[in-house]
């Protein structure tokens, strides 16, 4: 069983090569929960800087089975400037999104470009 941990497609653990490793990875899965992970990564690691807060999109794989897909939250160097990272999952994406509440079909039907597709009677292909 092989896990492997990628950042915007490049490759940050993997134990096939000793060159790409972090140090102390942890993830934590639960149904129904955001979902963690966390790991140390050193500066000498070839993508040490390509790490960017709340933008990376990380993933980690147990073979080629994705199991987390995140981003980063925290990032703390400590004295020999190893990175400590915190991730969390994609559900938490929708913490930040906001929607304004709505009437439906009502405030739907008010755009002219989608009365035509709630006359035609196919209102959610539109929605």
């Amino acid at each position: 069983m092989a896990y492997r941990i990628t950042c915007d497609g490049y490759v940050l653990d993997d134990p096939r090569d000793d060159e790409l490793f972090v140090l102390n990875p942890k993830c934590n899965l639960e149904a129904n929960k955001v979902g963690e992970a966390s790991f140390d990564i050193v500066s000498s690691h070839p993508y040490f800087g390509q790490l960017r807060k709340k933008r990376s999109i990380f993933e980690i794989r147990q073979d080629e089975d994705p199991i987390f897909r995140g981003r980063m939250t925290e990032d703390t160097k400590d004295f020999d400037n190893t990175k400590a990272v915190d991730l969390e999952g994609v559900l938490s994406f929708f913490n930040d999104s906001i929607i304004r509440p709505f009437s439906f079909p009502e405030d739907f039907l008010k755009n002219s470009e989608y009365v035509k597709a709630a006359e035609s009677g196919n209102v959610i292909e539109f929605f």
